[in-house]
């Protein structure tokens, strides 16, 4: 299954920076490799990640882009994987943070949720 790139408004954005923790790479990190399922998804801050095939860039991710929590909520393996660029700034996922926000009420406007739809 390819993988499911989301985009978020800069005011989707704004509520997942008020509700996660913002990280820095000081340098460049595979974070998701192809065939193996995601152990966090990814929001973009600031900066870029890299979308690989094969090691091969196909795709250059930046600001408001989310990937991988489909796959990470389904327990699907990536078909891509994912490099984050140094000097980025991103924000990581895990499927707890994904399973509590499903569960609690008046949550299910949040961002992150549209894509696990």
């Amino acid at each position: 299954m390819m993988e499911k790139i989301y985009y978020l408004s800069s005011i989707e954005m704004e509520v997942l920076k008020k509700d996660f923790e913002i990280l820095t790479f000081a340098n460049d990190f595979d974070i998701v490799y192809e065939e193996q399922v995601p152990c966090t998804g990814i929001a973009v801050v600031e900066g870029k990640v890299e979308f690989l095939k094969n090691s091969k860039v196909e795709k250059t991710l930046t600001e408001g882009h989310i990937i991988g929590i489909y796959h990470l909520i389904n327990e699907y393996p990536a078909t891509h994987g994912c490099r984050i660029k140094a000097k980025s700034k991103i924000i990581l996922l895990g499927k707890s943070d994904i399973l509590e926000l499903k569960q609690s009420k008046g949550s299910k406007d949040h961002p992150i949720l549209k894509g696990i739809s």
